[in-house]
């Protein structure tokens, strides 16, 4: 089962479930139009720590979501590289 399929599924038994996708293939589809397909952020591999913390508190509400262009045109957040 992969990430489209598992997110169908978890939806199904918590509509408000607040899920972050990860991919280190960046022409997945999946990554370019993540909310979607139910995710509510999404991180490109690999991440550090620091962002993977960052996605967690975005996603959960404690920090404000940035809102970006993604490359598609859909607006949305997605971790920034700070290196």
């Amino acid at each position: 089962m992969g990430g489209k399929e598992a997110i169908a599924e978890l939806l199904k038994i918590d509509p408000k479930a607040k899920v972050i996708v990860s991919s280190g293939y960046s022409n997945d589809p999946v990554m370019g139009d993540y909310r979607n397909h139910g995710f509510r952020y999404v991180m490109p591999k690999p991440y550090r720590m620091k962002e993977f913390e960052t996605a967690i508190n975005q996603t959960m509400g404690y920090l404000p979501e940035p809102i970006l262009e993604m490359t598609n045109g859909t607006t949305g957040p997605i971790m920034e590289r700070s290196y």
